[in-house]
């Protein structure tokens, strides 16, 4: 506990440590209603994204990362892109043995030209961030207006004759004659803006995204999706694209 407790007292004390903890800030809050979209990436796309980022040396979830945020750029017609996640904290030889929750939030940021900010670009520039963990404490002050992500790698290798299932394959569970229904308002959302990439499968990933409405509207959300789709067909066949429309162009 030695190592988590000066973690802790960094923080409290607002050291220039670079392992400190984060405050969560439940305080700070988002208050708004909006909407949600999932986004279920199947085998035949999944293959060969696989297959183009083993070729340039890049993980699979960093690269679903990297164009998630290139479409939201490109929604958002922003050349910087900001967003919160977990990262592993285990920095140090020793912490690899110890017991703990070695994890915290992290700010994370990609600068995308308008001009010159290609597809491939992009994925090795958030891959070079995250393999030098070239992130910043997450500020609380700033969790009403942060974009939070959250990743779910599924363990595909079996544990003693048991292998783990996403969460999408049991929730809710089978109901008979159930017919899914909508209300005529909006749902409370917790951000202005958050997401989930999670593996279901070995050649199966979904992306779940919540949006506050009075920032982006649905339309916002058909943007988003259109350039997911055409980033990621972009970064299997022409990975040299530019990720902005000439039309994104202020």
């Amino acid at each position: 506990l030695e190592v988590l407790q000066q973690r802790l007292f960094d923080t409290l004390l607002c050291r220039q440590a670079p392992n400190r903890a984060s405050i969560r800030g439940v305080q700070f809050k988002y208050y708004g209603r909006g909407y949600g979209h999932g986004l279920a990436l199947e085998p035949g796309i999944v293959a060969p994204m696989m297959c183009a980022a083993a070729k340039y040396h890049v993980p699979f979830d960093v690269t679903l990362l990297a164009l998630f945020m290139c479409a939201v750029g490109r929604a958002d017609q922003t050349e910087l892109v900001e967003l919160t996640l977990y990262v592993p904290m285990r920095d140090g030889v020793a912490e690899a043995s110890m017991l703990g929750l070695f994890a915290d939030w992290r700010d994370l940021s990609l600068r995308i030209d308008f001009d010159f900010g290609t597809v491939l670009g992009s994925v090795l520039q958030l891959s070079h961030a995250i393999q030098h963990r070239r992130w910043t404490v997450f500020n609380a002050l700033r969790k009403p207006e942060r974009t939070i992500v959250n990743m779910q790698i599924l363990e595909v290798e079996p544990r003693s004759g048991f292998k783990q299932l996403g969460e999408h394959a049991f929730w809710g569970g089978d109901r008979f004659r159930s017919r899914p229904s909508r209300g005529n308002s909006m749902d409370l959302v917790k951000q202005a803006i958050s997401a989930q990439i999670e593996q279901v499968g070995d050649l199966t990933w979904w992306i779940g995204i919540s949006v506050g409405a009075d920032l982006r509207p649905p339309s916002w959300m058909q943007s988003f999706v259109n350039g997911f789709k055409e980033l990621s067909h972009a970064f299997v066949a022409d990975p040299l694209s530019k990720v902005h429309l000439p039309c994104d162009v202020q």
